[in-house]
């Protein structure tokens, strides 16, 4: 029959199908169904190491399960030994699958039904050739169920596969019988077999192979490769780039390759960069992905410009390549026109010298003939070594020897890179011929000097002089001397000496200041509070100034942030610094840095870690009170502030007992794995025999299936009761107790109780409740807060887990300590080295311990230090009469800083007597109070309290000194009167008899009655003299209500006189003065009488003297002589003064003094007359009339006069000499003494014209 299969597939490159062989084993040991062409299948077989029999396939057919088919079934008998046995010896059934060539075979699972009889196998197992039939594959049930009817198995096992092309051999194994050892009584039989193999041949990847490239240009090139697909459909393409791993794609041609045979392919690429390695590789792409090898090529170089030619000496010329823009490392050779190529050192030679422009430079070709031309060209060669055409020709000619010339006989040395702020030297000699005599000069370049001896004194310039027309070998020194970064190449150029052009010769250097390092070291002597730190320096050029260790608590913590820590011990490069006062248990960064001229430089970033912070020494407690002590404790470095803890136990917490035992775990696992956990968490061992496990048969009905415990279970530990079918080894090696009962055969829906003396205490499980099931494929766990069994299920205290989770057996937690730590002292933070600990019980022991704390770590707990509070002492703080009474009644008395809680004995006597006890117990305030009744004869009497005791614990009488007495008050009968202000001063018309004092009542005194009962500071009236400001002078007399003293301002009981002004205490009589009305202190009029402080002090509005000449205006007082000038020109109207009223100053409009006598004094820009032609018209232009006029100066008439008198009719402003002349007028407009001028009428009158009205007056 076909029961359920298992598929796997398998992915990758090549094909697979699956396949499923069935046996109903009716007759034939072949497969029933199932073909595969690529595996073949073999027939069942049977064997067993101590003895066989045959396979049989005619005993019943199988049954018991849904889907059995066939009549018979495969069958095996063998002896007792070998079903006793382990599996290898063991009876077996076999089968084998074998695949062609390069086909793998994969079992994905497999179902059989199986039984055996009462003496046969128990176990089955999986085992396959694949590895030597010793591992058994369990992932399925083999359980074969000896001597009960038919069960189906089915097993899906773990990648099992053979190698490709090799046989796979199953066998399925029966072991653990018990007949006895005649060969056929113990028989095992299998039926209705189903096999689910799959059969992957593997697929070959295409072969791919990169070719080369070819049509080469500048920026282009081809690519070309084969692709054999090996019967595949492969996509083809390129991969392009400038690294050895290319990874632009670039389209191939075709685009898929298929077959068995080679595919060319090809592609294309430009926009290349001139004289560039680019990598390519063929890809093909089927099931996978196949590269080529990678190939590179260069694109070709540009061919050179043409050259430059110069500098010419009788044997030298100066060439300097044209590269065309071809990169750095493109090499060049230069040809002469005979055939010669330019060598390294500028001579002529048959072979071509390859050289980049860099190198080459201005090469200076030598040797040649003087007075001849020579011609050159240069070709350049890519990084394939593939050479351009020449470049175009540049042509010299060398100097005739009969020209001036100098030659370089020895060339200057390379300066290379100087630091700035230093100096080297080289030299160069030079010879000259045919030269005029006049000194060679050399010209300046920056950065360089020279002199003609090596310790000479160097100059920007030279002047070389010699003798005759030429000189030989002359050393010149220079002196390069570089003050900032840069290139200081160039060339030295000489002149003079009569040369036709200048000469020039190469030097090369360049300054540098290149910036120091700085490099990060080490920690050491790492501490809890510091560190060792190193770091190096080095410097080419310039020397550090600064250096040390910045350091941070922030990881990659940015250059100049951190805290830098200066060293001064450098030595050999490198230096150290020491921190302190470092945090405890924190991780700091650090750098080494250094500062010279060009800035500061950091070191790469280095880390350690203080170590924790030690624990602090605790120290005894210091005072110690009744209910506090003060915790102390020793400094510790690097503390940021301590915990402390406070406990009433050494240990800091309690310990608790579970009340009885528990059922700490169930599990109803997989199969037969069922097992149950007591623990014992009572404090002591456990007699296990007054114990008995029961269950409730499938939720229904009591408690049965009782299982008695024995032995003893020690403190602590827990019994594991394990069912013995149960096959899990977590449940079998935890196992106390391994049993059949049927207390064990839980399922799910079976609740489980414990049972002391007969009496239910603990359950798991929830009673009486058949469906749906509580317990079943799980594992409970009871929760460590669980410290009591309970005879009601309580699913909160339980602990779900996954079925077959039994990890926890053995052991279990329950929370049976508890923290004693005071409230509020429990991990106290505190920021010192002491703490008031308050709240305490009095007569108590007390611990504490303590931890410092730091910003990233906290210390271990220090010592434990116990402290004992004292018993406090009675206390007393005050007696007082609660309220009075009268004569005969209990006088209530409050007691004060009584001591809370505890119960205090006072002793007290009254008017000196025997002492009398009194026992109090006072309230949270301290406070109690007691009673006495007062008699008449007791009123006025002291009743003192002389000591105070504590009752409730063992203690000493305290003596009372303070605050111990009260004066009793028993009142008598009498009459008060009403006193509303308080000050002991009856009212007369209101009062009441009492024998206590009532509120705002008095007894009558020997006094007057109260004058005022309403304020509380005068009560008796007496007749005053009115003194309002005080100064002794009074105004009349009044009857007023006063205290003990008259008032302290406005009244007198002395008569001195009458005051003139009783508001101001300067002023009390009269004196004449002159009334000033404007403030000016100048007064005016008659003597008058005014109320003042004496007769030589002038009140307010008056004064002594009278001479104002205006008192109402305070400006103004005396008189003065003045000109009259309104304008303020400083000319006056007249030349007479006048007097006039005035203050400090010369008033407005007047002077003082006159410069003349003012033509217009109303205008200041006028201030005299002068002389001018009158011009009636206004035109601008006067009459022959003159009139002497008021005006700013003689040049600038006023309106109505003008400088000139040529206006021939001042009547009319249309005539003028400024004025056109109107024609045919009559009129002389323009005062010229001519009318109409150059337009006159003739004077000859035609007459047979005459009277003929004219078109116009000039158309005759």
């Amino acid at each position: 029959m076909l029961l359920g299969v298992f598929v796997c597939m398998i992915y990758g490159i090549g094909s697979a199908q699956t396949t499923i062989y069935t046996w109903n084993c009716d007759s034939a040991t072949t497969p029933t169904s199932g073909t595969n062409s690529s595996i073949s299948v073999g027939t069942w077989s049977q064997g067993n190491n101590n003895g066989t029999t045959a396979l049989v396939t005619t005993v019943s057919a199988s049954s018991g399960y849904t889907g059995a088919t066939g009549s018979n079934n495969f069958g095996a008998a063998a002896r007792t030994g070998a079903l006793n046995t382990a599996a290898s010896g063991s009876a077996y059934f076999e089968i084998t699958f074998t695949p062609i060539t390069g086909t793998t075979i994969t079992v994905n699972s497999i179902t059989f039904g199986t039984r055996s009889t009462g003496t046969g196998p128990v176990n089955g197992t999986l085992r396959s050739n694949v590895a030597g039939y010793t591992t058994a594959i369990t992932n399925g049930s083999t359980v074969i169920q000896n001597g009960t009817s038919w069960s189906s198995k089915t097993i899906t096992p773990t990648a099992l596969a053979g190698a490709a092309g090799a046989a796979l051999t199953l066998r399925i194994y029966g072991s653990d019988g018990s007949g006895n050892a005649a060969a056929s009584t113990a028989n095992w039989r299998i039926d209705d077999i189903s096999i689910s193999v799959t059969a992957a041949t593997s697929i070959t990847p295409p072969t791919v192979t990169t070719g080369t490239a070819s049509g080469i240009t500048t920026s282009s090139a081809n690519l070309s490769g084969t692709i054999n697909a090996n019967g595949t459909s492969t996509a083809a393409k390129f991969l392009f780039g400038t690294t050895a791993t290319p990874a632009t794609n670039v389209t191939s041609s075709p685009t898929t390759a298929t077959g068995s045979s080679n595919t060319s392919i090809s592609g294309s690429v430009s926009s290349l960069a001139v004289n560039t390695q680019y990598y390519f590789r063929a890809v093909g792409t089927s099931a996978t992905t196949v590269n080529g090898n990678v190939v590179s090529f260069y694109t070709l170089a540009n061919v050179p410009g043409t050259p430059a030619v110069g500098n010419a000496t009788t044997s030298t010329l100066d060439i300097e390549i044209n590269s065309d823009n071809n990169p750095v490392a493109t090499q060049f050779a230069i040809q002469e026109a005979g055939g010669q190529y330019i060598q390294a050192s500028g001579a002529l030679g048959a072979t071509a010298v390859w050289r980049t422009a860099v190198q080459w430079g201005t090469v200076t070709a030598s040797g040649l003939a003087s007075n001849t031309l020579y011609t050159f060209k240069v070709k350049a060669r890519n990084g394939d070594t593939i050479e351009t055409a020449f470049s175009g020709e540049a042509s010299g000619t060398t100097l005739s020897l009969s020209s001036p010339a100098v030659a370089l006989t020895t060339a200057p040395t390379a300066l290379g890179s100087l630091c700035t702020g230093t100096s080297g030297t080289t030299s160069f000699a030079i010879s000259g011929v045919n030269l005029d005599g006049s000194a060679i000069n050399i010209a300046s370049l920056n950065g360089f000097g020279y002199s003609l001896s090596q310790n000479g004194t160097y100059t920007e310039t030279l002047d070389v002089t010699y003798s005759g027309d030429s000189f030989t070998n002359q050393v010149v020194w220079v002196k390069f001397s570089p003050t900032v970064v840069q290139s200081y190449s160039g060339e030295i150029t000489l002149t003079g000496g009569g040369l036709t052009a200048p000469f020039d010769i190469d030097i090369t250097g360049s300054g540098i200041n290149p910036a120091g390092t700085a490099t990060t070291g080490s920690a050491s002597g790492v501490s809890a509070n510091g560190s060792t730190l190193s770091g190096s320096l080095s410097s080419l050029c310039s020397t550090f100034s600064s250096y040390g260790i910045a350091y941070s608590t922030t990881n990659g913590f940015i250059n100049g942030s951190g805290t830098p820590v200066a060293a001064s011990n450098l030595s050999s490069g490198s230096f150290s610094v020491a921190l302190s006062s470092l945090e405890p248990g924190t991780t700091y960064y650090f750098k080494a840095y250094g500062t010279d001229g060009n800035g500061t430089y950091y070191g790469n970033q280095a880390s350690f870690t203080t170590g924790a912070i030690t624990a602090p020494v605790a120290i005894a407690a210091d005072p110690i009170g009744s209910t506090s002590f003060t915790a102390n404790w020793n400094s510790v470095a690097g503390a940021s502030s301590y915990k402390l803890d406070v406990s009433t136990t050494a240990a800091f917490t309690a310990t608790s007992t579970i009340s009885d035992l528990i059922i700490s775990e169930y599990g109803e696992g997989s199969s037969n794995n069922k097992v149950l956990e007591l623990y014992n968490g009572t404090g002591a061992a456990v007699n296990l025999s007054q114990y008995t496990i029961k269950k409730q048969v499938n939720g229904a009905g009591a408690y049965a299936n009782d299982l008695a415990l024995s032995g003893t279970l020690a403190n602590g530990q827990t019994y594991v009761i394990a069912y013995s079918a149960a096959t899990a080894t977590a449940i079998t090696s935890a196992a106390n107790l391994t049993t059949g009962s049927g207390s064990l055969t839980f399922n799910g829906n079976d609740a489980v109780a414990l049972f002391k003396n007969g009496t239910q205490i603990d359950e798991v499980g929830i009673f009486n409740q058949v469906s749906p099931n509580w317990g079943a494929d799980m594992t409970l766990v009871r929760k460590p807060t669980v410290l009591s069994p309970s005879a009601t299920y309580n699913a909160s205290q339980w602990t779900q887990l996954a079925i077959d989770t039994f990890s926890n057996l053995g052991s279990h937690t329950a929370n049976t300590t508890a923290s004693t730590m005071l409230p509020g002292y429990d991990n106290l933070t505190v920021n010192g080295t002491s703490q008031v600990v308050s709240g305490l019980t009095e007569n108590t022991t007390y611990y504490y311990r303590v931890r410092a704390v730091s910003t990233n770590s906290t210390s271990a707990n220090s010592n434990t230090i116990t402290v004992h509070t004292i018993v406090a002492p009675a206390t007393f703080g005050g007696i007082s009469q609660a309220a009075p009474v009268c004569a005969g009644e209990t006088a209530t008395f409050n007691v004060t800083g009584l001591l809370y809680p505890g119960t205090t004995q006072l002793m007290y006597s009254i008017n000196g007597e025997t002492d009398q006890a009194v026992t109090l117990v006072a309230n949270a305030s301290g406070q109690a109070s007691f009673g006495v009744v007062l008699s008449a004869e007791l009123h006025g009497l002291t009743l003192e309290v002389t000591s105070v005791e504590r009752t409730d614990l063992a203690s000493s009488p305290i003596g009372v000194g303070s605050n111990n007495t009260v004066v009793l008050f028993a009142g008598a009968l009498e009459t008060y009167y009403a006193d509303a202000d308080g000050d002991t001063y009856g009212n007369f018309d209101i009062s009441q008899t009492a024998c206590i004092q009532p509120d705002g009542y008095v007894l009558f005194n020997n006094l007057n009655f109260d004058c005022n009962d309403n304020d509380a500071s005068i009560y008796q009236s007496f007749l005053l003299l009115v003194d309002s400001d005080d100064d002794g002078y009074t105004n009349g007399e009044e009857n007023v209500c006063i205290g003990e003293t008259i008032p302290e301002h406005g009244y007198t009981f002395e008569y001195i006189g009458d005051d003139c002004d009783d508001t101001d205490p300067l002023k009390h009589e009269t004196f004449e003065f002159y009334a000033d009305a404007d403030g000016d202190t100048f007064g005016a009029g008659s003597l008058v009488a005014a109320c003042a402080i004496d007769a030589l002090t002038p009140p307010a509005g008056y004064t002594f003297d009278h001479s104002d000449c205006n008192d109402a205006d305070a400006t103004k007082w005396q008189f003065g002589n003045f000109y009259t000038d309104a304008d303020a020109d400083g000319y006056t109207a007249s030349d007479n003064t006048s007097a006039v009223c005035y203050g400090t100053s010369t008033p407005t409009g007047y002077s003082l003094t006159s410069n003349g006598i003012d033509c217009n004094d109303d205008n200041a820009q006028l201030t005299s007359e002068f002389e001018f032609f009158v011009d009636s018209d206004f035109d601008t232009y006067g009459s022959t009339t003159t009139a002497m006029v008021c005006a700013a100066n003689a040049i600038t008439p006023p309106s109505g006069y003008s400088l000139n008198n040529t206006d021939c009719d001042d009547a009319a402003a249309a005539i003028n000499p400024g004025h056109a002349e109107v024609l045919y007028n009559g009129v002389d407009d323009n005062c010229d003494g001519n009318l109409d001028e150059g337009f006159q009428l003739l004077s000859n009158v035609i007459n047979a014209q005459c009277g003929i009205t004219l078109a116009a007056i000039n158309s005759v």
